[in-house]
């Protein structure tokens, strides 16, 4: 199977972690504080049974094979290692997000797909400075 790091485990994140895990990818999820990190997977595990519930469950995957391939990670690089693909989900914050690429920036293969859920700020001035 392929991973997808989410970075962020927020609403957004948690929305991309449903989404991922119901189309049999394996999932890993991070967020710099454990305690948003757990309350993001209950939150996921609510979410997956009320969609089972009222019949709105994406994929072919019953609500405890999609739970089974999400991971928590508490470390950005554990998280985005062997990702085919990476959506970060951080803070609307210009400084937080360039931290974060730059930090992905080091550690992942130029083949492996970044990609940012920002709604306000131009994604040109996340890769900016960047070997990639």
């Amino acid at each position: 199977r392929r991973k997808v790091a989410i970075l962020g485990s927020g609403n957004i994140g948690r929305s991309w972690t449903l989404l991922f895990a119901s189309a049999g990818y394996d999932v890993s999820l991070y967020d710099n504080d454990p305690v948003n990190l757990s309350n993001g997977l209950e939150d996921i595990k609510g979410q997956l049974k009320t969609l089972s519930d009222q019949g709105l469950l994406r994929g072919d995957l019953d609500p405890e094979e999609q739970l089974k391939l999400v991971t928590l990670a508490n470390d950005i690089n554990d998280c985005a290692k062997d990702a085919c693909f990476i959506v970060e989900c951080v803070p609307e914050n210009l400084d937080i997000k360039r931290q974060v690429f730059s930090q992905l920036d080091d550690v992942i293969d130029d083949d492996v797909i970044v990609m940012s859920s920002t709604s306000s700020i131009l994604t040109s001035s996340l890769s900016e400075g960047l070997k990639r």
